[in-house]
């Protein structure tokens, strides 16, 4: 493993952004409240109540006394789905993760490459001023720098890890190579540089509708 060591990061050279928190209703339960009053009913009828037969009366009298009665079951089969922005992961660990109901689906931080240090910026209160706030800062900035240079101290180690567990040799195809190292240019051999030369001619010719002249052995034809 590598064995460098860590230098600290000027954080002066971090480019930080802060953003307010950013919240999105993607889907949701057509009429909610009618279906928890309707799940409600059909505890009681001898078919499944739909929530398009509750009435208004039924909508007060059975609303109140499940609620009040502790009978909350009902509430839970609405379901609502919403897209979360600028939200630390603090935030989805130690409070959406605490709701038995919560499902979630967060941004990979190994597979989606960060370019610059994001984080949530905490509003200014007491206790939290202008040099609170500067020593926030600096320390997003000095834990991205740390974060960017181990991801450097461990890319070559990274990279021979995913070279054997998908079988990566030299004469692997481009695209798998890319897979290991997306920041690389394909892997070519000593002898095949005129064939990359030609799939990129052909191609830049196809994108612009032909007027390429090619002879040759094998050639295909325009039709």
């Amino acid at each position: 493993m590598a064995s460098q060591p860590m230098t600290s990061p000027q954080p002066d050279s971090v480019q930080f952004e802060a953003a307010a928190p950013r919240v999105t209703l993607r889907n949701h339960f057509a009429h909610p409240y009618d279906s928890a009053i309707a799940a409600a009913r059909t505890c009681y009828a001898p078919r499944i109540i739909g929530p398009e037969e509750v009435t208004d009366k039924q909508r007060l009298q059975i609303g109140a006394a499940t609620f009040f009665g502790g009978h909350h079951t009902v509430y839970q089969h609405a379901h609502f789905e919403f897209g979360l922005e600028n939200v630390s992961r603090q935030f989805v660990w130690s409070f959406l993760h605490a709701h038995p109901f919560y499902n979630s689906e967060q941004q990979s931080q190994r597979y989606v490459r960060l370019t610059h240090a994001l984080a949530y910026l905490p509003p200014e209160a007491p206790g939290f001023g202008a040099a609170e706030r500067e020593i926030y800062e600096r320390a997003v900035a000095r834990a991205w720098g740390y974060y960017r240079e181990l991801t450097t101290l461990l890319q070559g180690d990274a990279r021979a890890i995913l070279s054997d567990i998908w079988h990566i040799g030299p004469i692997s195809h481009p695209k798998r190579v890319q897979k290991v190292d997306p920041v690389r240019p394909p892997r070519r051999g000593r002898d095949d540089h005129g064939a990359y030369a030609e799939r990129y001619r052909v191609a830049q010719a196809l994108a612009h509708g032909g007027g390429i002249g090619y002879a040759g052995r094998g050639a295909s034809r325009n039709r």
